[in-house]
């Protein structure tokens, strides 16, 4: 049985994109008896003001145990202090991938994509929306090394929100995907060229895949996605807090 669940958190906050971000405010993360499996940072690339905090704790019960630290207290505070906007506060984000170590490959040209359906959705519905086939090579061409031509650094990986919330005057419960693409050039080599089907001797034949997953992810009632990308970097001293990953299957 399972003695503990993991759970990640995704804190939003500002800074300014034309000032760097201060690594120094992250610093009650590396400090008192916080453990968890990584921390990392970064600026959203499509709204640089915007930045992102993300930590994989051990369990639910830690970042519970952490929330109520004066450490966590200095964070918020630190967070939103790094903004001139004294109305911004920071949001947290609590997400379930699972028992996956998703975050391992976080780093450069990683795209967040956040699907939201109705709050009603039920646990069979979620489980189901993980199983939509994902932006994936549906049968890679070989390269000259004799490799395959992946265009990202491993498949996507889906989770889901803890909490929902307010969309447009709806009730919603967003699930989280996280794309590792290799770089820009192949994600756009991928979503205008990569199609569904198979290969035949005039290349691949069906829909182009972005068109596929996002039709399906409408048949499963989505009502509105929204991406971001950004690079990921370790915040400052968090690496000696890490610990390892072990599946807790008994």
């Amino acid at each position: 049985m399972r003695t503990k669940w993991m759970v990640s958190t995704w804190t939003r906050f500002q800074v300014p994109d034309e000032l760097p971000i201060d690594g120094s405010i992250f610093a009650p993360l590396a400090s008192g008896d916080t453990t968890y499996h990584r921390a990392l940072y970064g600026r959203l690339h499509e709204s640089p003001g915007e930045c992102l905090l993300f930590v994989a704790w051990e369990s639910l019960q830690d970042y519970e145990a952490f929330k109520k630290t004066d450490e966590h207290q200095q964070l918020m505070t630190n967070l939103k202090s790094a903004t001139s906007d004294a109305t911004a506060e920071p949001k947290t984000q609590m997400i379930d991938f699972g028992q996956v170590a998703f975050w391992e490959r976080f780093g450069r040209d990683v795209e967040i994509l956040t699907v939201y359906f109705p709050s009603s959705i039920s646990p069979q519905d979620q489980e189901a929306v993980k199983k939509i086939r994902p932006l994936v090579d549906t049968l890679a061409p070989l390269e000259p090394a004799g490799v395959w031509a992946q265009t990202y650094k491993r498949r996507p990986v889906c989770g889901w929100a803890k909490d929902s919330e307010i969309l447009n005057g709806q009730s919603v419960l967003a699930s989280v995907w996280c794309h590792y693409w290799k770089d820009k050039a192949n994600e756009n080599k991928f979503k205008t060229m990569e199609r569904r089907g198979v290969w035949t001797m005039q290349g691949p034949q069906g829909p182009l895949a972005l068109e596929a997953f996002e039709h399906d992810l409408k048949e499963m009632g989505a009502i509105e996605w929204v991406g971001y990308h950004i690079d990921f970097q370790n915040v400052p001293g968090s690496l000696k807090k890490m610990t390892e990953y072990i599946p807790d299957f008994i």
